[in-house]
């Protein structure tokens, strides 16, 4: 009975351990069932998001189309006729006018890279015509391509547009396209107007920097025109020296640059004067041994010097007619002087017929120096 009892409480348990364990499988089975349909279903949805993506992207043939007529509109044609001007194929931009009335999603930013591409060419030819298709574009194809062109051409358009960085042609093409993109476009993205600005900017400082490369050559060149005049002065001084004549009453050339030019030319017609009446009033041997008139022709010739300088720079025009007047007289008052000193015939008549008198060195020795 003991043994009886035994068997039947081994073969329960047995029972139980069979019911239990088909149980455990059943709901692995039942997990692992609804795992797989799970990834089965999201297997299935990627492939749908993957066949939609691929349906709204562009075509290889749609891509393959815009790259022709692209090309098309940016190569250089020869015309026989005009050899010297740019021209591309017509069709090429009317082609890519029609492909955009078909509102092909992604359009827009494949013309943005395709013509972008075309400013990276090497030939200068190609560039400017894709310069020109963008500005035309900009116009054509509203705001969808000007935000594209904002994000994704715009600081190749502005590295075209430093000099240095391209042709010249291409750089001023570049740099007027910008400025008026900012112009038209600066409201609607603050990039245009960024870009633009420092095309200004830059265009300011060329202009500062030439300004100042004129003002410092002009600069150079009047100081070798006062160190020229320096250098006048002194061989001047140097005449007066080995002649022996030390001036007393006239004035300094340092103190006749300081004078006013109407004060100068004023001045300038009182020696000529003085000198005219010491001529005047004296024969040529009391000239040549007169103290006086020496130091009155070479204030003349002093007061000469100056006006020479100074008259090419004079802007008013009545004060430029006076100091030539006052030239005219003083020139013409020293070579009377140094007619009479060398012993020749004092005619005014025959100098004022614009042919003075040849002057002999031998006739009077301060007219030969002076000379």
């Amino acid at each position: 009975a003991q043994q009886s009892t035994a068997q039947q409480s081994t073969a329960q348990q047995s029972t139980a351990q069979r019911c239990s364990t088909g149980e455990h499988s059943s709901s692995q089975r039942r997990k692992g069932s609804s795992a797989m349909s799970w990834l089965l279903r999201k297997r299935a949805s990627s492939v749908g998001s993957i066949a939609s993506t691929s349906t709204d992207a562009s075509s290889p043939s749609d891509n393959h189309e815009l790259q022709a007529s692209v090309i098309k509109a940016t190569r250089p044609m020869t015309n026989p006729a005009a050899p010297n001007e740019l021209n591309a194929d017509p069709h090429g931009l009317e082609e890519i006018a029609e492909q955009a009335r078909g509102n092909r999603k992604g359009f827009v930013n494949d013309l943005v890279k395709m013509l972008k591409a075309r400013l990276k060419s090497e030939d200068e030819k190609v560039v400017l015509l894709a310069i020109g298709v963008f500005d035309q574009c900009m116009q054509e194809c509203g705001y969808d391509f000007q935000l594209q062109v904002a994000k994704k051409a715009l600081e190749r358009m502005g590295k075209l547009s430093v000099p240095g960085q391209a042709p010249t042609a291409v750089q001023m093409l570049a740099a007027e396209t910008v400025l008026k993109w900012g112009s038209l476009y600066g409201d609607k993205d603050k990039g245009f107007k960024k870009a633009a600005q420092a095309v200004t900017d830059r265009e300011t400082k060329m202009l500062q920097d030439e300004f100042k490369a004129q003002y410092n050559d002009v600069k150079e060149r009047v100081k070798a025109m006062k160190v020229a005049q320096k250098a006048d002065i002194e061989e001047l001084q140097q005449a007066m020296k080995e002649m022996g004549i030390t001036p007393k009453t006239t004035e300094s050339q340092e103190a006749l640059q300081k004078q006013p030019i109407p004060l100068l030319l004023a001045r300038a017609g009182e020696a000529s004067d003085m000198l005219e009446a010491l001529m005047s009033s004296s024969t040529p041997e009391e000239l040549n041994s007169n103290s006086d008139a020496h130091e009155q022709v070479i204030s003349c010739l002093k007061y000469q010097t100056h006006i020479d300088i100074v008259e090419p720079r004079i802007r008013d025009a009545a004060t430029k007619a006076q100091a030539e007047r006052t030239l005219t007289e003083l020139t013409k008052r020293i070579e009377a002087f140094l007619v009479a000193t060398s012993g020749g015939d004092h005619d005014h008549d025959h100098h004022e017929a614009g042919r003075p008198p040849d002057v002999d060195p031998s006739n009077g020795e301060v007219a030969a120096r002076l000379k």
